[in-house]
């Protein structure tokens, strides 16, 4: 990502298109990482794919507002009927 080139974490967090671009590739780059078959994902065992769909989750909670992760897969379920990590590993889409 050429537009991180030099910048310091702070510096990207303080520019708000920077930020938000990162945010907008983390969310892509785990949506896809969850709709990868199992079968794929235990095929190349070297790809951290939890944590890189944990990472999209979190981000989801945060931009969502939600101060706490509790809280939030709490409303979740209220709504779904299923937990983040449920709904998650099933076709919904």
């Amino acid at each position: 990502m050429n537009f991180l080139e030099g910048k310091t974490f702070e510096e990207m967090k303080s520019n708000v298109m920077c930020y938000h671009a990162v945010v907008h590739n983390i969310m892509i780059i785990g949506e896809a990482a969850n709709l990868l078959t199992k079968d794929f994902r235990e095929q190349h065992p070297d790809v951290p794919w939890r944590d890189i769909i944990d990472m999209m989750l979190s981000t989801i909670i945060e931009k969502s507002g939600f101060t706490s992760e509790s809280t939030f897969f709490r409303t979740f379920k209220s709504v779904t009927g299923q937990s983040p990590r449920e709904w998650l590993t099933q076709d919904n889409a």
